[in-house]
């Protein structure tokens, strides 16, 4: 449904399904049934927004992604955390720091607008529930 590509809430998928199922003039199916067909388009729609995410990239970019992931011995942390982890303070080190983070995203070599493959609200749902996983990792590491 495309409205599942912008949004995780229920209630919208399900409304958007069953107009659907009406204009096909489909009999309306039991409301367990309207549920698991919802969740359904949901997963897909997650799906194929992270697959259009990660399309065209080559085999350095995955590696590099993926080595983000690595939990470091010393500070026992990913170094996808490490990147996330800065300073608001405004100093002359915080500064160089900021930087070389970026240096190391941009070594990366993906575009700047990626994003823009998928609806922004669906990027913006990716977006939250990566912070929350990062505030989930933060509490058990």
């Amino acid at each position: 449904s495309e409205v599942a590509r912008g949004t995780d809430r229920g209630e919208a998928i399900a409304l958007a399904v069953v107009e659907e199922l009406r204009a096909r003039r489909v009999l309306l199916p039991a409301a367990t049934v309207v549920e698991r067909l919802c969740l359904a388009v949901r997963a897909r729609a997650r799906a194929a927004a992270y697959d259009s995410l990660i399309q065209g990239l080559d085999d350095e970019q995955t590696k590099r992604l993926l080595a983000l992931l690595k939990i470091s011995e010393p500070e026992g942390r990913t170094g996808l955390t490490q990147l996330r982890d800065w300073s608001e303070a405004p100093s002359a080190a915080n500064l160089v720091r900021l930087t070389e983070r970026l240096a190391a995203v941009r070594t990366i070599g993906i575009e700047a607008d990626r994003a823009r493959r998928i609806h922004q609200a669906r990027y913006a749902i990716i977006v939250g529930e990566a912070a929350l996983l990062s505030c989930f990792g933060a509490l058990l590491g």
